[in-house]
């Protein structure tokens, strides 16, 4: 499991976690695959490069997205 908390940082991941949470705002994260990814705060990026993660967005102006 990955836990991000704070602001502002830019985190390319390698591996593959079973989960990414991020609390905080204005961060983006890379990362090939995971099995779940939740997001709390404002305007974070999420981009993954392959599979179908559960996704929980519980802020705003969140991207989430396969890249």
């Amino acid at each position: 499991d990955v836990i991000l908390n704070g602001s502002g940082n830019r985190l390319t991941l390698t591996g593959n976690p079973t989960s990414l949470t991020v609390n905080g705002a204005m961060n983006q994260v890379k990362l090939e695959t995971t099995l779940r990814i939740e997001v709390t705060g404002m305007q974070n990026t999420v981009t993954y490069k392959y599979g179908n993660p559960t996704v929980d967005d519980l802020g705003g102006s969140n991207v989430i997205r396969m890249r």
